[in-house]
């Protein structure tokens, strides 16, 4: 009878991995923010395109014990999870290696991930008392979850909380995730195993399992736990407006409608292209009947100051020919007039700004000069 429970249990949570749905988020140039629900929980992963020579990771120390956007934010990161296991005098209880030497040991053979001095990530079981010379840094003290494209045997606890883990898959994507609440281990390898990693290691759990993404924490658990160190991202920030974000509005209302859907001013059903044109950014757009005397208008919000390449995009279809962005930065002003019967589905760039963290007046304005349809889906800003 508890093999048939146990064979059910595990049927169960294969179908539920099947059918996970996931929301995914371009927050860095070459970084994915997933997220996806499990139960009355969320998982979130920070997927990175390491290849990108503009992306790195690594590992940063807090100077005694800080909460993992603290950690972040005393660097140029944007995106950050918990390290691994210490005690309450913010000294590591797991493999630990800065800058060269070694500075704590295993207590146990544990799984651990380490980056040389060129920056590449390596994945190792490293014994208890040992170093691992070939990297500069390294953090440890969990347990291996994954070694070449199969999760180890040793993944008998069964205790359910939250999780953090790392793992790299065979296109050089490096996985950095944290389980918002209840999963056991043998739960967390098939999780890695799910997004394609060959190694995974998991870090320190429970309290101290914590991702922060631009500023914010991302998840519950952990947000206000203090740790002793961090593994963080750097990359160019990325940030995609949608038309159906906060910071997007459109004038007259009742010019506007949504694909294949009711229009945000009145009643009413509405297509212009094929109902939720894969090509447009969460699958769907606004759009306006006539380009005359409609408008659209994308606030430009930024955590960090800096210059930004602007992109435009809308999906395929015959629109207007005749579509005016204008790109509004404080004194500055830009406008461009582009042939939206044109790169369809593609990222257009718009042009380079200075945007400011709060500041005021930064946006992208979108009307037509002809009656032709006027589409508006998305804008992106891309840190220089």
């Amino acid at each position: 009878m508890r093999i048939v429970s146990v064979a059910l249990l595990l049927l169960a949570s294969a179908r539920q991995e099947a059918k996970r749905e996931w929301r995914d988020e371009e927050v860095g140039d070459g970084v994915v923010w997933r997220r996806a629900a499990f139960g009355k929980h969320a998982i979130h992963v920070l997927e990175i395109d390491s290849a990108r020579k503009s992306v790195r990771t690594g590992l940063v120390r807090g100077l005694g014990l800080k909460r993992v956007g603290e950690i972040a934010g005393g660097t140029d990161a944007i995106a950050a999870i918990n390290g691994g296991p210490f005690d309450s005098s913010g000294s590591a209880t797991g493999f630990l290696r800065c800058d060269g030497k070694k500075m704590a040991s295993n207590q146990a053979s544990g799984g651990c991930v380490g980056w040389t001095k060129e920056g590449k990530i390596l994945f190792k079981s490293v014994e208890p008392d040992a170093d691992w010379a070939e990297v500069e840094h390294a953090v440890g003290g969990g347990l291996t979850l994954v070694e070449k494209g199969k999760d180890t045997a040793d993944l008998n606890d069964e205790a359910k909380q939250a999780r953090t883990a790392v793992g790299i898959t065979a296109r050089d994507r490096v996985m950095y995730v944290v389980v918002d609440g209840g999963m056991t281990m043998a739960e967390l390898a098939r999780l890695m195993k799910e997004l394609s990693c060959l190694a995974a290691v998991s870090l320190d759990g429970g309290a101290s399992a914590s991702m922060w993404v631009r500023g914010k924490p991302a998840t519950v658990a952990g947000s206000e736990t203090a740790v002793a160190n961090g593994l963080v991202v750097m990359a160019k920030d990325v940030i995609v407006f949608d038309d159906r974000d906060a910071q997007f509005s459109c004038q007259p209302r009742d010019r506007w409608m949504r694909d294949g859907r009711s229009t945000p001013g009145a009643t009413g059903r509405a297509t212009m292209t094929k109902a939720a044109d894969s090509l447009a950014v969460g699958n769907d757009f606004m759009f306006a009947k006539e380009a005359l005397g409609a408008e659209a208008m994308w606030k430009l919000e930024v955590e960090f100051k800096g210059e930004y390449d602007v992109y435009a995009r809308w999906p395929e279809g015959a629109y207007t020919p005749h579509a005016v962005f204008q790109i509004v930065a404080g004194v500055e002003q830009k406008e461009v007039k582009l042939d939206q019967s044109k790169d369809g589905g593609k990222w257009v760039k718009l042009g380079t700004v200075t945007l400011m963290k709060g500041g005021p007046a930064q946006r992208v304005v979108l009307t037509g000069e002809d009656d032709k349809p006027l589409a508006a889906d998305a804008v992106k800003i891309v840190q220089k």
